[in-house]
C-alpha cells in the first residue's frame, strides 16, 4: 500500500510539473482549464489520445464492478428479507435446500441493470448530484460496522462458521505468507488494486485550480492527505476484517457476513450506491469516447444512443463472464490505473523538460534538480511498463 502510494504521489508530481511546463512554453494556455488531455497534446501529440482510452476502460472497470458487486449482493440481501418475513420458500426448494431462481447470479446483475438502464441515457447527471453524499454515508456505516463486529463478533459476524473455536472466526490468522512466492503473488495480486484505490491522479489539477491559494507544495500537501487517509481508512477495515475472518476473508466482504439486520441494511445501502454508480460511470465513459471522433460537437442523438449501448452491453457481457472482483480490478490496475498514474505523467514530463526552452538558461541549482528529475521519471517509465507487466501476471496467475 505505501509503495503504491508513493508512486501515485510521484505521478501527480510530475502531472503538475508537465502542468507548470506546458503554461510556461505556451501563454496562450489558460492554466486554469488545463486538463491531461490538453498536457498529452503539447507532450506527444500523436499518442493525445491515450489518457482519453484509458479513461474509458477505467470506467468500464468501474462499471463492471458496480455489476458484479451487486450479483454478489442481492441474493445475501434476499435471504436476509426471506428469513425476515419468514418466506424461506423463496430461496429454498421442496426439501429445505438453498436452490432458487432467485439466487441466481445472472438474474441479479441484470435486474439493476434494467432499473438503473434509463438513467443511462441521461444527458445530464444533474439528477445524480447526491449520489456521492450516499457513497459517503454507506461507506462510513460500512467501516463502522466491520470495527464493531470484529469487536463483538456474536452480534452476527460469525454466523457463516459456526464451528469457529475461537472467539472471532479466524481459525487461522498468519502474520506473513507461508512462503516467498505466495508473498510475491500477493503483492502483485494486491497492488493494482491499491493503485485503482489511489487514482488521484485525474483530480490532482481540478484541485489544483481550486485552491485558494494554488502551488505545487499545497496540491502535493492535498493529495499525500488524500492518500494517508485513504490507506488509514483501507488498514482499519482490512485489518478489523482479518482478524476477524484469518485467511477466509474474501475480497468482497460482504460474502463473509452472515444474514443480520444491521449487515442487511448495509447491503441495501451499498445496492443502492453501487446502482446509482454505474450511469455516472458510463456517462464519463460515454464522454471521453465521444470526444475520440473528430467533429465531436456534430455528433446526433443516434450518435449518443449508440455509444450509451455499445457500452452498457460491453459492461453487461464482461460482468457476467467474471465474477471475480479482484481480476476487474487487477487488470484496470494494471492497464490503466498505473499507466495513467505513473508511466505517461513521467513521459509528459520527460518529453516536455526537453522541448522547454528555459531549461538551458536556469540557475546551476535549478537545472541540476531539474536534470536529476528527468533521471527519476526515466525511471518512473520503465517502472511503470514493468508493473504493468507483472500485475497482469499476478493478476491472472494461478
Amino acid at each position: 500500500m505505501i509503495f503504491c502510494g508513493l508512486f501515485t504521489e510521484l505521478g501527480a508530481h510530475f502531472l503538475l510539473e508537465s502542468a507548470r511546463l506546458v503554461t510556461s512554453m505556451y501563454p496562450s494556455v489558460n492554466s486554469d482549464a488545463l486538463s491531461f488531455a490538453d498536457i498529452a497534446s503539447h507532450a506527444t501529440p500523436r499518442l493525445a489520445f491515450l489518457p482519453t482510452v484509458l479513461v474509458i476502460v477505467t470506467c468500464l472497470g468501474s462499471a463492471v464492478s458496480a455489476l458484479v458487486v451487486a450479483g454478489d449482493i442481492l441474493p445475501a440481501t434476499l435471504q436476509d428479507l426471506a428469513l425476515l418475513f419468514h418466506h424461506t420458500s423463496w430461496v429454498e426448494d421442496s426439501d429445505g435446500k438453498v436452490d432458487s431462481y432467485l439466487l441466481n447470479r445472472p438474474t441479479w446483475v441484470t435486474l439493476p441493470l434494467v432499473c438503473v438502464l434509463p438513467l443511462c441515457f441521461l444527458h445530464s447527471i444533474t439528477s445524480l448530484q447526491y449520489v456521492g453524499i450516499v457513497t459517503c454515508v454507506t461507506v462510513v456505516y460500512f467501516i463502522v460496522l466491520v470495527f464493531v463486529l470484529f469487536l463483538f463478533p456474536s452480534a452476527g459476524a460469525c454466523l457463516l462458521y459456526p464451528t469457529s473455536s475461537s472467539r472471532t472466526c479466524a481459525e487461522n490468522v498468519v502474520a506473513y505468507p507461508a512462503s516467498v512466492s505466495s508473498l510475491v503473488h500477493s503483492f502483485l495480486l494486491a497492488c493494482p488494486i491499491f493503485f485503482v484505490s489511489f487514482s488521484i491522479i485525474y483530480q490532482v489539477l481540478p484541485v489544483h485550480n481550486a485552491l485558494r491559494y494554488p502551488s505545487l507544495t499545497t496540491t502535493r500537501r492535498a493529495t499525500a492527505g488524500a492518500l494517508v487517509f485513504s490507506g488509514l481508512t483501507y488498514l482499519l477495515v482490512s485489518v478489523s476484517a482479518y482478524l476477524t475472518f484469518g485467511d477466509r476473508v474474501q475480497g468482497n466482504l460482504f460474502k463473509n457476513y452472515g444474514n443480520t439486520g444491521a449487515l442487511a441494511v448495509s447491503r441495501v445501502m451499498m445496492l443502492a450506491v453501487v446502482a446509482l454508480l454505474f450511469p455516472l460511470v458510463i456517462f464519463a465513459a460515454r464522454a471521453s469516447l465521444l470526444s475520440l471522433f473528430p467533429s465531436a460537437s456534430l455528433f446526433t442523438p443516434h450518435h449518443f444512443v449508440s455509444a450509451t449501448v455499445v457500452l452498457v452491453v460491453v459492461s453487461y457481457l464482461l460482468a457476467l463472464s467474471c465474477n471475480d472482483l479482484s481480476v476487474i480490478l487487477g487488470t484496470v490496475g494494471a492497464l490503466a490505473t498505473v499507466p495513467v498514474s505513473l508511466t505517461l505523467p513521467s513521459l509528459y514530463f520527460l518529453r516536455l523538460s526537453s522541448l522547454s526552452p528555459t531549461l538551458s538558461s536556469l540557475p546551476a541549482e535549478e537545472e541540476g534538480k531539474t536534470r536529476r528529475w528527468r533521471v527519476v521519471a526515466r525511471i518512473g517509465v520503465g517502472l511503470g511498463l514493468v508493473m504493468t507487466v507483472l500485475f497482469m501476471y499476478g493478476t491472472y496467475a494461478t
